[in-house]
């Protein structure tokens, strides 16, 4: 898998765990290429964001098959649809995943309009929590919507089985 990373914030090292993570399984040779890039880098988050003509281009280099937009939900993040379309259109055709950390909902914080549609136009969004938050995002087109709780391999016997996962390919 060659993996872009859209990380929430202004530098990788903001995300250190899953910056240093992917960079570990590329050197155990479960990923084949990584490249993390903060989308809070740019000044300025408009709909012809920087940041999101520089994520065409850095997975058009790296060949993407996967991107992966990292808590996307953070506030004045513009639209995604236009870069998520401009991926799709990549020769590498990648799987286009999203994520969200943080509780949303009917009465309490609303969920964000960049969150609703990256896991409109993504193949697959992961979420920290399921119940009415999942059920608007499915109701608003969301696909895949899968749980993903906050967590770590905790003993050396998951350790051992998540290490002999590959791609069919054995990338």
């Amino acid at each position: 898998m060659r993996l872009l990373a859209l990380w929430q914030g202004r530098a990788n090292d903001d995300q250190i765990g899953f910056h240093r993570a992917c960079e570990k399984l590329v050197r155990e040779g479960f990923l084949e290429a990584y490249e993390g890039l903060p989308f809070l880098s740019a000044d300025g988050m408009g709909p012809t964001n920087p940041v999101y003509q520089h994520a065409v281009a850095r997975a058009t280099e790296l060949r993407a098959d996967c991107v992966f937009l990292q808590y996307f939900h953070y506030r004045n993040i513009p639209d995604p649809e236009l870069m998520i379309r401009a991926f799709r259109k990549l020769p590498s055709d990648p799987t286009i995943l999203t994520s969200s950390g943080d509780s949303f909902g009917t009465w309490t914080r609303r969920i964000p309009y960049s969150l609703r549609r990256a896991s409109q136009f993504g193949d697959i969004t992961f979420m920290s929590g399921m119940g009415p938050m999942a059920d608007l995002l499915v109701k608003g087109g969301g696909k895949n919507v899968c749980l993903m709780p906050t967590g770590s391999v905790r003993n050396d016997s998951q350790r051992r089985k998540f290490r002999k996962i590959k791609t069919s390919s054995g990338r």
